[in-house]
């Protein structure tokens, strides 16, 4: 990952990624989302949750510990990175007590989304996603979509193929659509970092 300082998981449980499509399928376990390790799922995610028993994989309910949330309500930036929806950035964030440490943070914070495809969005569009992404931090609370989530940073070209209308629909929200260069010729269609840090910190 390249990543520098502290990284810190908001669960330590060994537990069992659980994902439930529209068609009514259950898929008990990480390797059967990605569409990597298997083909990919063959209707749209209606739901994820996580379970101790994989034999009879009831949701586990979690909670965020008071030291982790402390540290996010002292954040300078909150940012909801790009790459796998479902089983990184969603997963990541399922604890209770998430969305209130956001909310109570005094930061920017940014949703970044994936410049290619992902299997795990299937019938998503990018609205889709930062309706899905508000609907997990806010957990049916009254929690207000600028305490969560303020911009959606969206590379120029990866956005010049978007439709006008998934742009307005985000902006409609109460969210502001960031576009700027994120990307050069020789990371395409991947971010490069370095723009990336940058446009980052231009929000904080």
């Amino acid at each position: 990952m390249a990543a520098r300082g502290i990284i810190l998981p908001t669960t330590c449980e060994d537990l069992h990624l659980v994902t439930a499509l529209k068609n009514g399928r259950l898929l008990v376990g990480q390797h059967l989302l990605t569409g990597k390790e298997v083909p990919v799922i063959e209707a749209p995610v209606e739901r994820i949750f996580v379970t101790k028993d994989r034999k009879n994989p009831r949701p586990k309910k979690l909670r965020l510990s008071e030291p982790l949330s402390e540290l996010i309500k002292g954040a300078e930036v909150i940012c909801y990175p790009m790459g796998s929806f479902y089983s990184s950035l969603i997963a990541s964030i399922l604890p209770r007590g998430v969305g209130r440490a956001v909310a109570g943070a005094d930061a920017a914070k940014v949703y970044i989304p994936n410049t290619g495809d992902d299997p795990e969005q299937l019938g998503m569009g990018l609205a889709d996603s930062v309706g899905r992404l508000l609907e997990y931090l806010a957990k049916k609370s009254e929690l207000q979509v600028r305490d969560l989530l303020q911009y959606v940073l969206v590379d120029q070209e990866y956005g010049s193929r978007l439709p006008s209308e998934e742009l307005r629909r985000i902006e409609v929200m109460g969210i502001e659509v960031v576009r700027t260069s994120l990307s050069t010729k020789n990371s395409g269609p991947l971010l490069d970092g370095e723009k990336l840090v940058q446009a980052l910190l231009s929000l904080a």
